[in-house]
Formats: C-alpha cells, structure tokens, sequence
C-alpha cells in the first residue's frame, strides 16, 4: 500500500505529493469520495490525458517567482487553448492558483505546526481586495490558538478561489495585539474570546455586533459534496477513510473506484490502495505530445493570447483603458509595414459635422490599417468613404460592399454632446471600416472562421427581433452582435460579430468598462468571441 501522508507535509513533499495527483478524467472525478477529489487533477472540458498530465506537471514544478508564474502560465494556455479556446487564461489561472497554493498551503501548514512553542497563535489574512468573500473579509487578521479545530477546516484555500493565508503569531507579538485590541472596538479586534472561539468551532464568528457570520465550510451548510481538504491531513489511510462512511455508500464508491481508471492505466481502487503500480509517463514523451495537441491551435489564437497576456487582458483581470492602448499600440508594433491610407482610400466626400470629419474619417482607416497585418491590408480593395448627414433612419453609418463604400451619418452622431459624441464617432467608424475588412478581403478563411463560430454560438436559438432588427440573443456583450439580415437568408454568417467587438478598441476606456461589469462567465463568452473577431489581425505573415 502507497504511503497517505497522515501528517503535515514539507515543502519539497508537497511539490512531491502535488506532481503525483492522479490526472483523472471529469467522469472519473465525479465518482471520487469529497476527501480524494482534493487529491485528484481534473480539468473539465479537457478529454487529453496527454494535456491532464503536462498541465500537472507545469504546476508541480512552478518555481517562487513572478517570472516563473507567467512563464508558467503561458505554457499552460497554449495546453489549454485547443480544448478551451479564450477561455484558457483563466482556466490556467485558477488551476495554477488552486493547486499550486495548496501545495504551499500544506508546507507552510507543517512548518507553523513545527515551531507550536514560537508560535502559538496562528493569525488569518486576506489578500484585501474586491474579490475576497464577505465570509473571508470578516475572519481577516482574526487571531486563533494554532491548535483550535478552526485550523482543520479553515487552512487557506478552504473555498475554489480562496487566496487568502495564515501566518504565525508569537507569545510576545500576542501579548502586544491584547494590548492594542483593549483600544478597538470588540467588532475590530484581532484576538477573540473565549465565546467567541466556540462559536467559531460551529461555524460562527460572532464579531459583538449583532450580524453573526456563517463561516461553515460548503459541505457544512449541506451543499453537494466538493473538494475536500483538511490541513494536517493531506491524504488519509483507506481505512480511515471507510470509517468515514456509511456501509453503503462506500460499497458504491468501492464498486466505481474499482471500475474506473485514471489516466496513467491504473484504477482508481489501485491508485487509492496501491495495489498495482504502474510507471508515470516519461516527462519528455509527455510534453511533446502536449506540443502536438496544442499545434492544433490556430496560429492566430495562440498569437493573440499571447499578445492579449502581454497586455494584462485576461478574464480574471479588472481591465483598464491603458491596457487596451498598450495591446492595440503592441498590435500596431506587430504589423508595422502596411498599405497606406493614400493606398486604399479613394474619394472622401463631405464636409462632416461638429467632430465627425472627412479628418476624422482618415484617423481611423490610418488606426485600423495599422493594426492589420501587411499581407491582409495589401489584399483590401480600394474604399470610397462620405461623411455626410444621410443614411438609413437612426443608422449611424453603413458599407456597401458592391460600390466598397463607407457612409458616416454625421448628422446623427454629431446630435451627441461631449464624450458620448467621441465615443459613438469612432466606434462607428471602426464599425464600418471592420465590415470593410470582413467582407472585402477577397480571400474567405476570416469570413469562414467567423460563420462557424457565429452558428456554433446560435445553434438551437430561436430569432429574435428588437424593431426592425433580427438577432440571436446568445451572450453577447451587446445583442447587435447577433444581428442577422434577410439577404443573407437561412444562412447567416454573425457579420456584425467582428465590427461589434473590434469597434471597442477605438474607445480603450469604454472596452474596460463592458468588460469589467461583464460576469465572470460573460467574461469567457467575450474573450472566446473577441479572439475569433480579431483573428485576421493576427494572421502569419505571407512567405515570399
């Protein structure tokens, strides 16, 4: 039978015990007991053992500083990108920050547990920001004696998330907070009574307040069992375990764990009782089929990951109008050597009104030229472009793609006052000019791209109509991106899905702020949609 560390582990065998986590499939980890799926490695929606494995590994072996992290980080995504599209930042993110943090959170656990007599007391801490759950805000700098059964629920991460840690409190440092705490209020202070550390034992902290806080674990308020995991009991014998279980729900787990199999050819019986061991795959072998399976990533996705990373535009960032700039002026860097505005810009007509200018016009196709790579601006045909106050009733612009005209409604945008007049001019203009980029590239890989995604997205959704407009609902950040129109009869192809996402970027506060009040769900939906938008940006260049 394997050793189950019954103990505190150390730093080195918590790295250890974290790269030995059986990679298991998502219908494996269903049928694991709470205690074990703490000690498994799932990634759902992944179906590669190959990927399971390497991902393990990355984190087993991810070194103490922010280099590493991000180095990390990356290699994980471009794991993830096949099976996850946009959605693989983040899920890297939470993987790294779960798995690698308790393995820390094991070692520190051990080593404060070592040095009891220097430090008696153990203090909470949170990590202070907007993120941190009201629950876990509450217990922040809250003061417990090292041995109080709150320690065995509550070690960091007790919750998915949870960021927050423990340090050690010394007798002298102990005696020094008291003496503070006499000058707090009894809500504010750090070390708590003798009630109030046995209320904390049922799962309430009582601050004195009035508003008790329920600090039960997710299986003490009766929630479907989850992950698992007690600090000091890292992994547990079989034995201890069944006696955690009534007789007939360990048969049904015993019957399961002795039919399923992990991803190394093992049961899960045998991984848990050690009965056949088998050898890991070799590491070598294992990444290079890693590498393979992220090949399958389009070049352009795994290149506008990276550069959206560079940037700091990940799903699990608040975002701000500086990161956009620094990734559209990244973007421009990239593809520094395009067609020029004289090049692809015919007759501008109009004289424009208040802000929205025949100036203004030649700003934005200058932007949006550089943004594109060389290969993809040379193959654009030549635009006419009007800024004038006519089009179709409450449009601020359109493009024809026969006559490869752009007309701006300057009448309309320019009845906006002040910034909203900057913003919705420029947007509109990116608008237009991204239907020119979608459409008129004579070569249709862009537009095939974005059909699919568009009717992968829409598939089983019913039409809805707002005015005049047909649209699919789906989750887009705004329901325009699903319009469809009734040329394109039964076979729409999302044509206002690149122009509604890429518009954004010609306003890099407005896109931080839709995407910061997006869910974090909405957040992955937008990536995922945003990065086929932009994928023409991003296309490798032409080889001579």
């Amino acid at each position: 039978m394997p050793e189950f560390i019954a103990e505190p582990v150390a730093h080195d065998e918590a790295i250890a015990f974290l790269a030995g986590k059986p990679a298991v499939s998502r219908r494996v980890f269903d049928i694991l007991l709470p205690e074990l799926k703490a000690r498994a490695f799932v990634i759902s929606g992944v179906e590669s053992a190959t990927v399971r494995q390497t991902v393990r590994d990355a984190i087993a072996e991810l070194g103490g500083t922010s280099a590493d992290w991000d180095a990390a980080r990356a290699h994980i995504v471009a794991q993830l990108a096949p099976w996850l599209g946009a959605r693989a930042p983040y899920r890297a993110e939470l993987l790294m920050r779960w798995h690698g943090y308790q393995a820390y959170a094991a070692a520190n656990h051990r080593a404060l547990t070592e040095l009891a007599d220097v430090f008696p007391y153990q203090r909470y801490i949170t990590v202070g920001d907007g993120r941190v759950r009201d629950s876990h805000r509450k217990l922040n700098n809250k003061i417990f004696p090292a041995d109080h059964p709150f320690w065995k629920r509550h070690t960091p991460p007790w919750e998915p998330g949870c960021r927050c840690d423990k340090v050690g409190v010394t007798h002298d440092d102990y005696e020094r907070i008291r003496r503070d705490d006499a000058r707090r209020k009894l809500e504010n202070r750090w070390i708590l009574n003798e009630a109030q550390l046995d209320k904390a034992r049922h799962g309430t902290l009582d601050l004195g307040d009035g508003r008790p806080i329920d600090i039960r674990t997710p299986s003490e308020k009766g929630k479907p069992p989850g992950m698992e995991w007690e600090a000091g009991d890292f992994t547990l014998p079989v034995d201890a375990l069944r006696a955690r279980y009534d007789a007939d729900i360990w048969a049904e787990f015993e019957g399961g764990a002795r039919r399923e199999r992990i991803d190394d050819g093992r049961t899960v019986w045998e991984w848990l009782t050690g009965e056949r061991a088998t050898a890991a795959p070799k590491k070598k072998a294992a990444r290079k089929r890693a590498r393979k399976a992220a090949a399958k990533v389009p070049k352009e996705i795994r290149s506008y990951l990276r550069l959206m990373a560079n940037a700091g535009l990940t799903a699990e960032k608040e975002w701000t109008g500086d990161m956009v700039r620094a990734f559209n002026a990244k973007l421009k860097r990239r593809n520094r050597g395009g067609a020029k505005i004289d090049e692809k810009l015919g007759e501008l007509a109009g004289r424009g009104l208040g802000d929205v200018t025949p100036d203004e016009f030649r700003w934005a196709m200058g932007e949006v030229l550089a943004m594109l790579p060389p290969g993809v601006s040379a193959r654009l045909p030549k635009l006419a472009a009007a800024t004038v106050d006519i089009g179709p009733p409450g449009a601020y612009g359109d493009y024809d793609p026969g006559a490869q005209r752009i007309r701006i409604n300057a009448g309309l945008l320019s009845g906006h006052a002040g910034e909203l007049r900057g913003r919705y001019h420029r947007q509109t203009m990116f608008h237009e000019l991204m239907h020119w980029v979608h459409m008129g590239d004579p070569e249709g890989g862009y537009r095939d791209a974005v059909k699919a995604h568009f009717e992968a997205r829409t598939k089983g959704e019913r039409l809805r109509a707002k005015g005049r407009t047909k649209y699919y609902e789906d989750e887009w950040y705004d329901w325009y991106a699903g319009a469809v129109y009734r040329f394109e009869g039964r076979a729409p192809s999302g044509l206002e899905v690149p122009t509604r996402y890429f518009q954004l970027h010609a306003d890099p506060d407005a896109m931080a702020d839709t995407f910061n009040k997006l869910s974090p769900a909405q957040r992955a939906k937008f990536l995922e949609t945003h990065a086929e938008a932009m994928r023409i940006f991003f296309e490798p260049p032409t080889k001579a």
